[in-house]
């Protein structure tokens, strides 16, 4: 946790200082530059793009981490397959204990097993929500997509694909946390974007994320704004609605078990701040919270803190995310996870984009 967790909080506590923002905007432009470099290359045919036999679904950003891709592929997935669709997802698997590049395969009605240290944690969790689906963990897409070719798959979705453009999609679907306003958005290292604003022209749909309702009035002014880059971009609306607690042996609660109770919210996500909102708007008395950093391997150390913390402040439960649940279910035959929930939230779409679910 401490090196990489560490830089990750001294780049965001930077980019709150206006001066340091400006000192590194011509980082970004130069950073800004090489995407464009890249994108053009593979525009030109210089880099080679594979096409798979079945249809790519990208889900990406154009941000890094934060705007809610893990439910959105499992409410995908889930709806793929009702369809009667034969699924795969293609991930990254970013922040895998297991550092070899060898290709994970798992899931699937074959039942194909893998540790979480070799998936990683959003690709257990994912599995975990749909056991039915096949999941294919690397960095290497292209040699996932052909294994899932071997399979039979009809349905692929590629897990954080904006930016892998050797593979070759179907539908480009962008997501974007409506809380970043795109007019005051910047590119690395001044900013959280991958790439500018202008490579929605790749993109078939942009999805608003962790928005208010339908009628969040930022959707309207965002959209404005982002359709000049893309005036055939079909949009969406999407929030991420708590829908049950569980527990360590997955029990399951109601969200009523978190009013009014005293909580430590703990998380390993990339938007801590989101998840405690989250709790307080639940009528949780959050009387504590530790943000341990995107990715976090838990350990027992870390356990007994949060308990040691729990203890002195008297409160009744810790609560974290399901992606922290399940790196935590390891302990769960000790008396360290005795009193930690987890919060599970469901996608609540508010507008579907055209032809998603086509």
């Amino acid at each position: 946790m401490a090196s990489i967790d560490g830089l990750n909080a001294w780049w965001q506590k930077l980019l709150g200082s206006r001066i340091a923002r400006a000192l590194l905007y011509p980082l970004g432009l130069v950073y800004g530059g090489l995407g464009l470099l890249r994108n053009q290359a593979y525009t030109l045919g210089v880099l080679g793009r594979m096409r798979p036999s079945a249809r790519v679904i990208s889900v990406g950003n154009l941000t890094v981490g934060g705007t809610g891709k893990t439910p959105v592929v499992i409410d995908l997935a889930s709806s793929y397959l009702a369809q009667g669709k034969r699924v795969g997802i293609l991930t990254r698997g970013y922040g895998r204990q297991d550092k070899s590049d060898s290709l994970v395969v798992a899931g699937g009605a074959v039942g194909i097993a893998a540790s979480i240290d070799a998936l990683g944690d959003e690709p257990a969790l994912i599995l975990q929500a749909v056991p039915q689906a096949m999941i294919f963990v690397g960095s290497d897409r292209r040699k996932g997509a052909l294994r899932a070719q071997e399979f039979g798959l009809d349905t692929i979705i590629l897990d954080d694909g904006f930016q892998h453009l050797a593979l070759e999609r179907d539908y480009d679907l962008v997501l974007y946390d409506i809380n970043d306003d795109p007019r005051t958005v910047a590119v690395l290292p001044g900013g959280r974007l991958r790439e500018s604003l202008s490579a929605l022209r790749r993109a078939k749909a942009l999805v608003f994320t962790k928005v208010d309702g339908a009628d969040d009035p930022r959707i309207a002014t965002y959209r404005e704004i982002l359709q000049k880059y893309n005036p055939r971009l079909s949009f969406g609306a999407v929030s991420f609605a708590p829908s049950i607690c569980r527990s360590a042996s997955d029990q399951t609660l109601d969200l009523l078990a978190l009013r009014g109770r005293r909580i430590i919210a703990f998380s390993a996500i990339a938007r801590h701040a989101s998840f405690v909102e989250s709790l307080l708007a639940l009528g949780a008395d959050v009387v504590d919270n530790l943000d341990f950093g995107d990715h976090h391997w838990y350990i027992e150390s870390d356990l007994l803190t949060l308990q040691a913390r729990a203890k002195h402040l008297s409160v009744d439960l810790l609560v974290c995310t399901m992606k922290d649940m399940i790196k935590i279910r390891q302990f769960v035959e000790g008396d360290l996870v005795q009193n930690i929930l987890a919060l599970d939230q469901q996608c609540k779409w508010h507008v579907l984009p055209e032809g998603l679910l086509a």
